[in-house]
């Protein structure tokens, strides 16, 4: 096992995401690392039931789900101290000022380069 899969392992990362395919090809590949995919999930309301019953070590979510903003759910996770990805189409200037520092990956991604991101995140991060 590398020093990759051992970081993903035991991880739990929540997923939200509206776009099907593209959840659907991120959780698989997530999963294909070990880890365990929480979601995924492209409704604001399940997204927070999910991250509100699970410990997490990261979340990908995505800023706005077919109009619904999830910056309720982002708060909600920042205050747990959990780190955020945020994947979205949207300029880090569009996001409000408080979310510019956010870790941020812009639309289209590919998704080697955001396991990347998650991976570099997960080393020495604890759940939250």
């Amino acid at each position: 096992m590398s020093s990759h899969d051992t970081l993903f392992a035991d991880a739990r990362i929540l997923v939200v995401e509206d776009e099907y395919f593209l959840a659907s090809d991120l959780a698989e590949a997530i999963g294909g690392t070990g880890a365990k995919v929480v979601g995924p999930s492209g409704r604001l309301a399940d997204a927070r039931e999910l991250a509100k019953n699970e410990k997490l070590n990261i979340a990908v979510l995505d800023v706005n789900l077919r109009g619904e903003m999830v910056f309720d759910l982002l708060d909600e996770l920042l205050d747990r101290q959990v780190p955020v990805l945020l994947a979205t189409g949207y300029s880090r200037s569009a996001l409000p000022d408080r979310y510019r520092s956010c870790h941020f990956v812009e639309k289209p991604y590919k998704i080697p380069d955001l396991l990347s991101e998650i991976a570099r995140h997960l080393q020495g991060a604890a759940p939250a």
